[in-house]
């Protein structure tokens, strides 16, 4: 029953956030385009309407979030009702065949909670306070307890929305919604391929190329963790791939003298630019360097007609460009620390600078695969500046500048705003870059498009074509069980069953000192968010010890539970020193009894596992 329970709540937990991400498709739809809207942009273009939407509502209004969020699902049915009625798919027939190809990855997406740290710290925590206030954080709510609330709100609605639908919070919510909106830039890239052609097989194709390129050429870290989070990483991804797609569209449209696509098209693009903006802080960077790179492309192509272009400028930015300056406001009058943000010059790491330089090659040679990739699209951009012609060339050209420009700001970043050794480690690095690889993959594709085949296989296209499409989603249901799934991460799933179990164990206002095996701060978030879950009224106070655990706190009385998590058998150092026995094996909890500690319970790790 316990198993038939837990599947019930994973197809409960996956029908909420497919149904809103279903309405938000459907509200893209809608949005100009006219016989050229590329039909698989409207997941992100609805993204950049309902999220830009909801997001001045909550700012400018006391209402509750709840209340707006329900307008928009009943314009988002009444658009869905509409489409279907004029026959206009929402998403189109490569966003149904590129679910179908993604079908397995949804199935994982509900598998499992959240494992990663920025989860802990600031996405879920962002989601479980507007689903717990229905506001977003104001000075008269309590505080928020996430890292940064002052990060755009766009995943943290749909986590909360989905969690309104069900009447519980649901952390899967935001990896359905990564897997939805991976499949639509797979949908995209085929509408721009396939033309006006109902060429399923190569829709298929094209989906499921897309799709394996995130788990081939970006690093399998991004697949099995970002993927299958709430971060906002891939609608990054995403949201920077489908505005390269609109933006070669447009310059088309423009050279070919169409201006009333061009027009429509300049609408789509601008709400796709406010979904990306209204993703992540830096975002604004991304899109800035986007438009420098079209505006290159197009100058350098010779179609650029800059007055009618002058004038498209307005639809393009203005939506971005309100929602940016809106949030902005109410950061800067509702949070004090609500994001990161750069020091003065003379305080920025430039000692750290060699080892971050070093830190970066490091990184290359862990994923040569996608920086052969990025790097060769990038010089063959610059190579085509002289006369791009075709979408491929004008995509290039945008990855050109995109790329080389994003990761001179991410250098800037990791030097003024990140910690030392934040700068040292080139953190993240692996998850930023990928920003702009749909960019390169959608390039790549066009190219491949572009190549003569020998007329045998092209005699064999349409089964060939689908033997591919079924490639990923077969690999998938073989090898992702184990490799994708959360469950298959021993030492997240250890620890986030210990947090669990501890916050209905440790009575109100416990003391925790905690000593663990490895991987400190991602399990200090991990038990610190389940301790704090949505909720709770106690707040207990963690004292946290990073290596072997000083008497202090316990010789002064601070702590009344002990925290020992060892797989190995590492901790004996700190066993010893505190008098309990050995801990091998298993998480052990503690309690002072006034004279020593006693043991009162023990979660051991599962049998023959790896803690990584």
């Amino acid at each position: 029953m316990n198993e038939v329970g837990a599947s019930l709540d994973a197809i409960t937990a996956a029908s909420a956030a497919l149904a809103v991400m279903l309405v938000t498709t459907a509200l893209g739809a809608t949005v100009g385009g006219g016989r050229d809207r590329l039909p698989g942009t409207d997941t992100v273009v609805g993204l950049g309407l309902a999220g830009g939407i909801l997001t001045l509502l909550a700012v400018a209004t006391r209402l509750p979030v709840s209340l707006w969020a329900s307008l928009l699902g009943v314009a988002g049915i009444v658009a869905l009702a509409w489409s279907v009625w004029h026959r206009r798919l929402p998403g189109g027939l490569g966003f149904a065949a590129a679910l179908l190809v993604a079908a397995p990855l949804l199935a994982f997406a509900t598998m499992g909670p959240a494992t990663m740290s920025d989860d802990f710290a600031q996405w879920l925590r962002n989601a479980a306070y507007v689903f717990q206030y229905d506001s977003l954080p104001r000075p008269d709510l309590p505080p928020s307890p996430s890292r940064w609330p002052g990060y755009p709100h766009t995943l943290p609605f749909i986590v909360a929305i989905s969690s309104w639908l069900t009447g519980r919070f649901l952390e899967s919510a935001g990896p359905v919604a990564n897997v939805v909106i991976l499949a639509s830039v797979g949908a995209a890239i085929g509408d721009i391929a396939v033309g006006e052609r109902r060429a399923l097989p190569v829709r298929l194709a094209v989906a499921a190329a897309t799709v394996g390129a995130f788990f081939v050429l970006f690093f399998p870290e991004l697949t099995r963790n970002v993927l299958f989070s709430s971060y906002a990483d891939t609608a990054t991804i995403a949201a920077v791939g489908v505005l390269g797609l609109l933006g070669v569209l447009l310059l088309d449209r423009l050279e070919e003298g169409r201006d009333a696509d061009a027009n429509a098209l300049a609408w789509r693009f601008g709400l796709a630019a406010a979904a990306l903006v209204n993703l992540k802080q830096a975002n604004p960077v991304l899109l800035a360097l986007l438009m420098s790179g079209l505006l290159l492309a197009g100058w350098r192509s010779g179609r650029l007609r800059w007055g009618h272009a002058m004038r498209l400028l307005p639809s393009m930015l203005i939506p971005a460009a309100v929602v940016f300056l809106v949030w902005r406001h109410y950061v800067t009058h509702n949070l004090t620390a609500g994001e990161m943000a750069f020091r003065p010059l003379a305080l920025w790491n430039w000692s750290s600078a060699p080892d971050m330089v070093r830190s970066l090659g490091e990184e290359l040679a862990r994923n040569p695969a996608f920086h052969l990739l990025m790097w060769a699209v990038t010089l063959a951009g610059l190579w085509k500046l002289r006369a791009p012609r075709r979408p491929e060339d004008l995509l290039a050209v945008t990855t050109a500048v995109v790329w080389i420009g994003y990761n001179a700001f991410l250098i800037v970043v990791y030097l003024g705003s990140m910690g030392a050794w934040e700068a040292v480690m080139a953190a993240d690095y692996w998850r930023y870059t990928p920003h702009v690889g749909m960019l390169a993959v959608a390039a790549a594709l066009l190219w491949l498009r572009q190549l003569s085949w020998p007329e045998a296989v092209r005699r064999l296209s349409q089964p060939l074509l689908l033997g591919i499409a079924a490639l990923l989603p077969v690999s998938l249901l073989i090898a992702g069980p184990q490799r994708l799934s959360a469950m298959g991460k021993v030492w997240p799933m250890q620890f986030r069953m210990v947090g669990r179990e501890l916050a209905d164990i440790l009575p109100p206002n416990s003391r925790l000192a905690a000593s663990v095996e490895f991987d400190y701060s991602l399990t200090f978030s991990g038990i610190n968010y389940d301790l704090h879950r949505f909720g709770r009224d106690d707040r207990n106070l963690i004292f946290w010890n990073e290596g072997p655990i000083t008497m202090a706190p316990f010789l002064s009385g601070e702590a009344t539970h002990l925290l020992v998590m060892d797989h190995l058998g590492s901790r004996d150092k700190d066993t010893d020193l505190l008098g309990i026995p050995p801990v091998v094996n298993e998480s052990a909890l503690f309690k002072w009894t006034g004279s020593g500690w006693r043991k009162v319970h023990a979660w051991p790790f599962p049998r023959a596992s790896k803690a990584k």
